[in-house]
Order: C-alpha cells, then sequence, then structure tokens
C-alpha cells in the first residue's frame, strides 16, 4: 500500500503509508480524513484503527462542515452595507447602526452576529476607518482574553509563559516569538475556529523553549495539542479566506 482511498459512511478516507511513521495516525481535513500507516503495518491492524475511531471521524467531519467555505467573507468587512464576514470559523452577519453614544462599540449576538455601532456625531468620512480601528481593538481584546486562558492553563505548568502577547496583522505569518519573550499573533485569527486558535498560540509559546522547528519542538507542539496536524491543515487550506 502506498496511496489508497476509500469511503467510509459516505467520508472518503486515504490511506497513505509511511517509512518514517512509527504508529497509525488519523488527521480529519475538510471533506475527507487521512491515515497514515506505518510500513509493513498488519492490514487487520489498520482496520481495527479505523473501526475503533468511526465516531471520531463522524464528528470530525460534521465539524469541518459547520466551518466557513474558503472565500465566504473576510475577517475585515466594509461598512457600506450589511453583509458577512468569517468570525470563530463561522459565516457570521455583520452591520452597522448609528448611535447617540459618543464613542465607537462592538455588539455580538449569536443570533444577529455581529454589529459595530457608531456615532451619528461623526461625518460619514470618519466612520469607516474608525469603525474598524473599533473592531480591531475588539478582536484584540476577545483574542487576548482567550490567549491568556490558555497560557494559564497549558503554559504556566510548563514554564512557557510569554512576556507579552501583542497583536498585529501582518499578511504572511499567524504568529511570531521573539528571543525577548513576546509573542505576535495574528489578528485574523479571530476568523479562525477556537481550536485553530489555541493551536497557533500553543505552537508559538513551545517557541519559548525551543526556538526552531526541530524534533524536540514539534515533540513538544504533540504534548500540547496531540491534533496540531489538523489545525495546522486548517490554516493552509483555508486561511485565505481569513482576508
Amino acid at each position: 500500500m502506498n496511496r489508497e482511498t476509500l469511503e467510509i459512511g459516505g467520508i472518503p478516507v486515504e490511506f497513505r503509508e509511511s517509512r518514517r511513521a512509527r504508529r497509525l495516525r488519523m488527521e480529519a481535513r475538510p471533506g475527507m480524513v487521512r491515515v497514515t500507516v506505518p510500513h509493513g503495518c498488519p492490514p487487520a491492524e489498520v482496520s481495527r484503527f479505523v473501526a475503533d475511531h468511526t465516531a471520531w471521524i463522524a464528528e470530525k467531519t460534521r465539524a469541518w462542515r459547520e466551518l466557513a467555505p474558503p472565500g465566504e467573507g473576510p475577517v475585515e468587512p466594509s461598512f457600506a452595507a450589511p453583509g458577512h464576514i468569517v468570525f470563530r470559523g463561522r459565516r457570521t452577519p455583520f452591520g452597522t447602526a448609528l448611535t447617540d453614544r459618543a464613542r465607537a462599540r462592538v455588539v455580538w449576538d449569536a443570533t444577529a452576529g455581529i454589529t459595530v455601532h457608531l456615532p451619528d456625531r461623526w461625518p460619514p468620512e470618519v466612520r469607516e476607518p474608525r469603525g474598524h480601528r473599533a473592531l480591531a481593538k475588539w478582536y484584540d481584546s476577545l483574542l487576548g482574553g482567550e490567549a491568556a486562558r490558555i497560557i494559564e492553563i497549558e503554559g504556566k505548568p510548563r514554564g512557557l509563559v510569554p512576556r507579552e502577547v501583542r497583536f498585529s496583522q501582518p499578511r504572511t505569518r499567524w504568529g511570531s516569538c521573539a528571543r525577548n519573550g513576546i509573542v505576535r499573533l495574528n489578528r485574523r485569527l479571530v476568523g479562525a475556529p477556537a481550536p485553530v486558535f489555541r493551536y497557533v498560540v500553543l505552537h508559538e509559546i513551545a517557541h519559548l523553549r525551543h526556538p526552531d522547528h526541530s524534533a524536540r519542538f514539534w515533540g513538544l507542539v504533540e504534548e500540547l495539542d496531540p491534533t496540531w496536524r489538523e489545525h495546522r491543515t486548517w490554516l493552509r487550506e483555508r486561511g485565505m479566506a481569513l482576508g
């Protein structure tokens, strides 16, 4: 077996043989599941492995299908008319409203989506740029709180606590970890599902111990997030949808 694809419960399952693999491994991808099989692994063992993970396959595939399809709206919306953005991995309604308050504020509702309330006293030409700044600040606050919880639970017990977490919006990186202990995360990750954002945070704090991509680094990432491959795949295949 080098590569073979079967359909299980209507879901394509690709089997790939690997001489480097030491154990059977399964990962979910949009619309399919991939099983990595160590060279020489008995077919009966592979069959048992898949049978034991049937419920897992169904659950992962359901979760993938709920995510926003690629290109279904960027993180940065247009303020010209109501529309949709990608928020936490799902296509979410977006709109604006005028208010008599002095400052812009962002309101999220599970049904109505995200609404940016803009002061009606602002001239029309400044509403959109100031609205974008308010939205970015809201994103940073949301993700910053989430990152702090992840670090407290997963990083602190292992001594992986960054000096500071900052947000920006580069075009080419989801995150970085500087030698001075400052972790930078891409604000566009607000469009990714929470487990994908968690993976990026864990990936970056793992660099506090291993400032490279060595086997030891990936071993630590595996310890922190055993499903990291799925989340990296999501970023590779759907990250462009985040704008």
